[in-house]
């Protein structure tokens, strides 16, 4: 699929630029091995920048098994002057109260979409962010360290989210609605939450899912 991505805006002046992006989905059977990768998905090869999606969400979510796909992705596709690496963790959302690391997150992460005139700011804190990224995955409990440290210097780290909010849970018991970091009691009648079920305040309102392309457009020069 190739998207074109009219006016987009500068940081450093009023121009606005166009790009033009082609976008390949291949089903994950393809990654198992470096010459399965070559086989199935060679435009690797020739590619400028590799974006990775994790649920970190999902039970089977482990940091490892993850850099070490990027890892084997990376190593099948070589590694050229221009190639950008970029690994995202999505619905964070449901992530950002469960501990210690993710509310951290919380507060590194804007949450509003930016204007082209506080555009240069907003870069700075997806920076940020991608350096508490970088951390995590490097954290000793992670055991990633060797894999993620084998990644080039262009490689960045997103926190997508999917919602554009914090879903609530409704309490079966009493209906008293919580927020995620209270799920497992519920704050009015003390009852545990373990059948309660998400909610929506709102509609959804998906924001940060432009990170990606905000990291390829500024290593083209767009930005």
């Amino acid at each position: 699929m190739i998207e074109a991505f009219n006016g987009i805006p500068q940081s450093f002046g009023q121009q606005r630029q166009n790009i033009e992006l082609a976008f390949h989905d291949i089903a994950g059977e393809a990654f198992r091995s470096g010459r399965s990768i070559r086989e199935h998905a060679p435009f690797v090869t020739s590619a400028q920048d590799l974006v990775f999606l994790f649920d970190p969400t999902t039970p089977n979510f482990s940091a490892l098994s993850a850099a070490k796909l990027v890892d084997d992705v990376h190593n099948a596709a070589g590694v050229g002057e221009r190639k950008n690496l970029i690994i995202a963790l999505t619905k964070v959302d449901v992530m950002r109260d469960r501990d210690e690391w993710w509310a951290e997150l919380a507060e590194t992460w804007p949450d509003t979409p930016p204007w082209p005139s506080d555009l240069l700011a907003y870069l700075r804190q997806m920076d940020n962010l991608s350096d508490k990224l970088y951390g995590w995955w490097m954290a000793p409990e992670q055991q990633a360290h060797g894999f993620i440290n084998r990644l080039p210097p262009t490689t960045h780290y997103c926190a997508l989210s999917s919602l554009g909010h914090q879903p609530v849970w409704d309490c079966p018991h009493c209906k008293a609605t919580e927020q995620p970091n209270t799920l497992q009691q519920c704050g009015e009648c003390n009852r545990n939450q373990a059948n309660a079920n998400l909610r929506l305040t709102r509609k959804p309102e998906p924001f940060r899912v432009r990170d990606p392309l905000f990291w390829i457009f500024r290593a083209a020069g767009v930005m």
